[in-house]
C-alpha cells in the first residue's frame, strides 16, 4: 500500500504546481471629477436642529420611522 500512496501523492504534487502567469497592473487610474464644494444650510423651524449639506443632496422625512 505504501508503494502506491508515494507516487500518487508526487503526481498531485506535480499537478498542483502551475507556470507563474503574471498580470500586469494598469498605468494609471481613470480620472474621476466630483462636483465642486458648495453647501447649503438646512435650518426650518419644524426642525430643532440645523446643519449643512451638500448642494446636489436632498433631505426627505422619513415615513416609516417607527411605524407612523
Amino acid at each position: 500500500m505504501f508503494r502506491y500512496i508515494i507516487p500518487v501523492f508526487l503526481c498531485f504534487l506535480m499537478l498542483a504546481c502551475k507556470p507563474d502567469t503574471y498580470t500586469p497592473k494598469p498605468r494609471g487610474y481613470y480620472e474621476i471629477t466630483f462636483p465642486k464644494r458648495a453647501y447649503q444650510k438646512f435650518d426650518k423651524p419644524e426642525y430643532p436642529y440645523s446643519f449643512e449639506y451638500p448642494v446636489y443632496g436632498t433631505i426627505i422625512k422619513d415615513t416609516n420611522y417607527f411605524g407612523q
